[in-house]
Parts: structure tokens; sequence; C-alpha cells
């Protein structure tokens, strides 16, 4: 399953981050940082073998202010599709967000992975850039449900891979 293109992604994510960027130099956008956790559940697709391999998700980072952040993941798969299994992927990114309403934020991510496949015969999806686009749902101070949509580019066309993703925020 294609959720989408890096093509497509990228358009998407870019004037997002940009438009963040420019307004995180604004003067309200100064904030005490604030670190979060997360968790949550979703779906890995990698493109080569047509592999939808459900997953789950760990998130941590810290929110630097108003509309930029930063964040690292690690996703382990939970079974296996296509006799491919995700036995891990770590990321970092860039996050940037922006507040639609109180309770509402976009955001948009830009960073690396690096993947680890496990199949007979054996896959090297390595990792590379990765770009995502989501959303921030305050149901409280210090709680929130969060989806992702991440699409990464694997370096030396091993693979392109896609992710989806539901997760439940605390922030500390």
């Amino acid at each position: 399953m294609r959720l989408f293109s890096i093509k497509s992604s990228i358009t998407l994510a870019v004037p997002l981050l940009l438009t963040m960027a420019t307004q995180s130099l604004a003067q309200d956008a100064v904030i005490k940082p604030q670190f979060y956790g997360a968790a949550g559940l979703g779906t890995y697709s990698y493109k080569p073998t047509e592999s939808d391999i459900p997953m789950a998700s760990l998130k941590g980072g810290v929110r630097l202010n108003t509309y930029l952040g930063l964040e690292a993941e690690i996703n382990s798969g939970l079974g296996k599709d296509q006799g491919v299994k995700l036995s891990s992927q770590k990321s970092v990114y860039g996050v940037g967000y922006l507040p639609i309403s109180p309770k509402f934020q976009l955001l948009g991510r830009l960073g690396f992975s690096d993947t680890d496949l496990k199949s007979s015969p054996k896959l090297d999806a390595d990792g590379g850039l990765s770009v995502g686009i989501g959303g921030l749902y305050d149901i409280s101070e210090q709680t929130a449900l969060r989806f992702d949509l991440t699409k990464t580019d694997a370096r030396n066309n091993r693979g392109d891979s896609s992710s989806a993703g539901l997760s439940l925020v605390r922030k500390f």
C-alpha cells in the first residue's frame, strides 16, 4: 500500500516547515522548552514487496518553542507480511508545528531513518531521508493524540517505505 509519494510529501512538508521557521522568529514564539514522550500503533509499508507490517512506536522529544522541536523515534514490527518483518526503524527529526486552534496543531517533520528488516531472502532496506506530516490534538494540558504519515526515501535505491501511526502523547 503506497500512502503517498516522497515528492508530494516534500511539497507538503517544506512549505509548512518554512512557514513555521519564519513564525518561530516572532516574539510570541518564545516558550519554555517542553519534553514529551509518545507511544502508539501503526503500519509500516515497504514498497518493493508491497508489505504492510503492523508496528509499535515510541517517540521522545523536546519542543523548543511554539513552532519548532526535535524528536527521536523507534518503531518495531508486531508481525510480518509477505515474508517481511520490521525488526526496527530508528529515526531523528526536526519538527515544525503550526497551531490551527488552541487544541489542534499541524506538524511537519524532516529527518533521517535507519531501518532493519528481516526476510528470506535478505532485504537491504537501510533507511534514508524521511519526510512526514501529521496532527496533534490536545486532550488536556499534559496529554494529546497524534497522527503521523511518514515517507522514507531509501539510500542506494533499496526500496522506499511509508508509515502511518496514531500515538498517545504525554507532555512533561
